[in-house]
């Protein structure tokens, strides 16, 4: 049985490191590998306890472990559906945005999420952290397991800090030097440096506070003489004390070498609370003193470290405004670089962001839109503007994790959080100031609480508990403290656990082996689709996109993205985004078969059904409206493409591509006013569609005056910029007389 028990326990620790493999799991497969390795490891321990009981004494029952298992029940509650009458009580808002996009008054029921295929990955997601959080909690035995969780989280920050720090010498923008990964971080092996720097946040925590257990415990400045203190650096415990610091200094490196403001936000708040309580703990005036010295020093490196971050953005800027001008069209596509050279991007957009979301919320407010519906809604409500083809603007979080949990959970949801975090806290704090005398517990809790913290506060100005590595540590660090702050004293090595016999073995056996068996063999499946249709959902998509980038219709590509989401749909037949990839191959199709009209109206039509099949599935998709817009648009059925073109720049009125599709429109059907608007509205958000614009009017059949042109220029700061780029159009194409009269206009 000692076997089984530490088979479980290192498969708890597989648990964790795997994902971080995967670089926090941000690319395919990184959520499944977590939900199917925690799977194995629940189901497991759920056998074991059914015949082994625990002699340490858990809690038979206690509310503040109930939290988090009815917050599991509640993700579960947003996706029952209910009658419509119910909905227009519980969720309004929900009802009237669904009935502006999908027919749902014949429909029986209708749930209060957004009912996507991103809200069952985000709910596998949090029901994996939820039974991390019970593991760790079960596994805490002894004080000996402590310490090798501890070393254990020690080993992994250390092994990722170093392949953080040669990455950008080793393997930039690569996976283990293999395949590149384009939106990987050159100084990091994360996707985001932000991640990086947050999982080594918590790894951070832990081994402080193991160094200072080690110098408490030996008493290195308690009675001694210097020479014995330098002499006790050469002892098997000072040799261990300095692989500790020195792996503590490794880690320290590669968080200040991931330059996150965030993260070093997070970081000053795990150590402040560290020695804060360490400080009213043990008085200890010394430690209190180099944790002020060492706050103070972090707050030095990164007001330096932003400083260089700005230097380097001034200098990029410099280059650009001085070596860049030159070339119109590419300064023209740069667009919003005159503004961004004195401002903060990254905090100008949070902000905006936040204004948004908080928007969100006041509209859903009890329920929220779903688990991973954000970045469905958002695009409705977001007012930041896609002023430049090089900057991103397709924010799919809101980088504060509070305000996309109220958001996507509402109060009921986010409530659950704080009610159970708030419990956890002062049961927490009531133990460590009272009943703790082992130092070895109080100086790793404080680890785990410090990186709680601290993981916490970054949390409130990024998406950092959306990366599975990081959110799983997370609640495993939750889980030991919940466990430390229910036990008066762990013991060193607990005995083994006894063989129940009789009734209270068949009882166990019937509670939980049922559960266990029935989870292994129900969501296996269902992890493997989920596994296998977003392998085959990238692969499509990358040949896709590929094609668009070189702008040219190939049927090479086509045929490569058709096999592979024809494999995915056998298996993800109710995710919308492989109708909608369908959809787009089967338009590539028609546009091949122009010179064969049978041929062509024929694939057209499969378009037509995908795309649909994709819109009735997630309405609230603008990139799905303005697919079938275009599809409409090479069918020559400008009347129905108007409508789906409306429907875009309805759902995400700050895309200036959905405003412009509509404007082409306008133009196919003769509506020279709404044209006009719609194309100024373009042009409002990027001046960069002036050329495009004009390229569409010039050759149209519209009887256009200079003044019409002049009705293109927006009433914004762009209003000079793209003014005087609707002169130079025509003066480039000699029309020097209309040149002359815009420029007076103007």
């Amino acid at each position: 049985m000692l076997v089984w028990l530490k088979a479980i326990e290192w498969g708890f620790y597989l648990t964790l490191a795997v994902p971080l493999l995967l670089f926090g799991g941000g690319f395919v497969g990184g959520y499944t590998l977590l939900e199917g390795f925690t799977l194995v490891v629940g189901a497991s321990l759920l056998i074991y306890s059914a015949i082994i009981q625990n002699p340490h004494g858990h809690p038979r029952f206690s509310f503040i472990l109930f939290l988090p298992f009815l917050w599991a029940v509640y993700l579960g509650v947003q996706v029952f559906p209910l009658p419509p009458e119910w909905i227009q009580v519980l969720s309004p808002n929900r009802l009237i945005l669904l009935r502006s996009f999908a027919p749902v008054e014949a429909a029986r029921s209708v749930s209060m999420s957004l009912s996507t295929y991103s809200m069952w990955v985000e709910m596998g997601k949090y029901f994996s952290y939820v039974a991390v959080f019970f593991i760790a909690y079960y596994l805490l035995l002894d004080k000996a397991h402590l310490r090798r969780f501890c070393w254990v989280i020690i080993f992994l920050g250390l092994a990722i800090a170093i392949l953080g720090l040669l990455f950008d010498q080793i393997s930039p923008g690569k996976v283990y030097g293999l395949w590149t990964f384009d939106l990987s971080d050159p100084r990091t092996p994360y996707v985001n440096k932000n991640h990086f720097a947050n999982y080594l946040l918590m790894t951070l925590s832990i081994t402080l506070a193991f160094l200072i257990l080690r110098l408490d415990r030996y008493q290195l400045f308690v009675n001694r003489s210097l020479r014995e203190k330098l002499l006790w650096f050469g002892s098997r415990e000072g040799t261990l004390w300095i692989v500790l610091l020195g792996s503590f200094a490794i880690q320290l490196g590669a968080f200040f070498h991931a330059t996150s403001r965030g993260a070093l936000l997070g970081f000053v708040a795990a150590i402040m609370s560290f020695g804060l309580l360490a400080f009213v703990r043990s008085r200890h005036w010394k430690l209190g003193l180099g944790l002020c010295v060492l706050v103070i020093l972090i707050l030095y490196l990164g007001i330096a470290q932003t400083q260089l971050l700005a230097a380097k953005w001034n200098a990029l800027y410099d280059f650009i405004r001085r070596d860049l001008i030159a070339n119109f069209k590419l300064s023209q596509e740069l667009g919003f670089l005159s503004e961004l050279g004195t401002k903060d991007f990254a905090l100008f957009s949070r902000l905006t962001n936040w204004k948004d979301t908080f928007r969100i919320f006041l509209d859903y407010p009890l329920f929220g839109v779903g688990a991973g519906g954000f970045h469905e809604i958002f695009p409705f409500y977001r007012s930041l503007p896609e002023e430049g083809s090089l900057l991103q603007h397709t924010f799919y979080y809101a980088e504060n994790e509070l305000l996309q949990g109220l958001a996507e959970l509402g109060l009921i949801g986010v409530g659950l959080l704080v009610a159970f975090g708030l419990m956890l806290a002062v049961r927490f704090l009531r133990w460590f100031s009272s009943s703790l005398k082992s130092k070895t517990l109080q100086w790793l809790s404080l680890g785990f609480l410090s990186g709680v913290l601290g993981m916490l506060t970054h949390s409130l100005v990024d998406f950092s508990m959306h990366l599975p590595a990081n959110a799983a540590l997370l609640a495993a660090f939750g889980g030991v403290l919940t466990r430390l702050s229910y036990a008066q004293e762990l013991p060193e090595n607990a005995p083994q656990g006894k063989q129940r016999v009789g009734w209270s073995l068949v009882r166990h056996l019937i509670l939980k082996v049922p559960l266990a068996f029935g989870a292994l063999f129900f969501l296996v499946p269902i992890l493997w689709t989920q596994w296998h249709t977003e392998f085959q959902y990238r692969k499509g998509r990358e040949e896709l996109n590929r094609m668009v980038h070189e702008g040219i219709v190939s049927p090479v590509s086509v045929r490569l993205s058709y096999d592979s989401f024809l494999k995915g749909i056998q298996k993800g037949r109710h995710q919308d985004r492989f109708h909608a990839g369908l959809g787009e191959v089967y338009l590539y199709m028609g546009l091949l078969a122009q010179d064969r009209v049978e041929v062509q109206r024929a694939w057209f039509e499969k378009a037509e059904q995908s795309l649909k099949q994709a819109i009735a599935l997630s309405p609230l998709n603008a990139q799905y409206h303005h697919l079938l817009g275009k599809l409409y648009e090479s069918w020559n059925r400008n009347q129905e493409a108007e409508n789906s073109f409306h429907r875009a720049t309805h759902l995400d009125s700050q895309k200036p591509a959905y405003h412009f599709s509509l404007g082409k429109n306008q133009v196919r059907l003769a509506k020279k006013t709404s044209a006009l608007e719609s194309f100024q509205t373009a042009i409002a958000i990027n001046p960069s569609y002036v050329e495009p614009t004009l390229d569409a009017l010039v050759v149209s059949k519209l009887e256009l005056q200079p003044e019409d042109f002049v009705r293109l220029v927006p009433k914004n700061r762009h209003q000079k910029q793209a003014g005087d780029r609707i002169v130079f159009y025509f003066e480039q194409r000699g029309d020097q007389a209309t040149a002359e009269v815009l420029r007076g206009l103007l």
